[in-house]
């Protein structure tokens, strides 16, 4: 992944490298010298140079007014496997933190926001970081539970966590019942807003910042009107949400 962002002077990138360098870097420039690029390295990623599994997933980017704050998971590599150099234990949530004016010229701070093991059967996904205010941000994360092989209906469950404009955690990890989608939530209207989808239905949540969840289900219709004509792509969504009847051909599909 790559993620981006602005201020009023420079540009800030996260990429996620296998090689040269392999790790995670943080960089910016100023938008007129995009040339000349400050880096610093805020995960290290354990293993052979050039080798595509790294063990990581880089989840978000948010900058404050003085700082750099990301997200992402992690094995944590406190013994490494033979062959590919990485830890072989579960994955889990981190956060760091690096000064803007900094950036190339000192280390981020790093640290985890959870600590599971391999007998806690689940481990978190990619986490999205949203950003409510300089001092405010909130990092969540969908349950991948472990035991795929099990015949009970696992639940859906997702993970969130405020931070404040430090990286420091406010308060616990709080555990609901639902799932995040791939597309990042966004905050509008003091509550933190996302959907998904099954292609039968549209859940909306709402997760205030006093942690207050609400969630709205509602079925796909089961006709849909498209217009003009010339979106002639969309039958192949027409035809996954129900069947589809062609009328008017000149002005609309239904």
């Amino acid at each position: 992944n790559q993620f981006v962002q602005l201020d009023e002077e420079y540009i800030y990138r996260l990429d996620h490298g296998d090689g040269y360098p392999r790790k995670v870097v943080l960089t910016r420039c100023k938008k007129d010298e995009i040339n000349k690029v400050e880096a610093t390295g805020v995960l290290d990623i354990a293993g052979r140079i050039g080798n595509n599994y790294t063990g990581v997933s880089v989840g978000g980017l948010e900058c404050t007014s003085s700082n750099c704050i990301t997200v992402g998971n992690s094995m944590i590599k406190d013994k490494t496997n033979s062959t590919t150099g990485i830890d072989t234990d579960i994955l889990n949530v981190y956060v760091t933190v690096t000064q803007k004016d900094k950036i190339g010229t000192a280390e981020s701070k790093f640290q985890w926001l959870t600590y599971y093991s391999e007998t806690s059967m689940v481990e978190p996904s990619a986490p999205h970081l949203v950003k409510v205010n300089d001092n405010f941000l909130v990092a969540m994360w969908n349950i991948v539970w472990q035991d795929t092989d099990s015949k009970d209906e696992l639940p859906e469950q997702f993970c969130y966590v405020f931070l404040d404009g430090e990286g420091n955690t406010i308060g616990n990890v709080h555990t609901e019942s639902g799932m995040l989608s791939d597309c990042k939530p966004i905050y509008s209207q003091n509550r933190v807003l996302w959907y998904t989808t099954d292609n039968k239905e549209l859940t909306f949540y709402s997760l205030t910042t006093e942690g207050i969840l609400t969630k709205t289900t509602t079925a796909f219709p089961k006709t849909l009107t498209v217009y003009p004509k010339r979106l002639q792509d969309c039958k192949a969504i027409l035809n996954k949400i129900g069947k589809l009847v062609e009328k008017n051909l000149d002005t609309c599909y239904s």
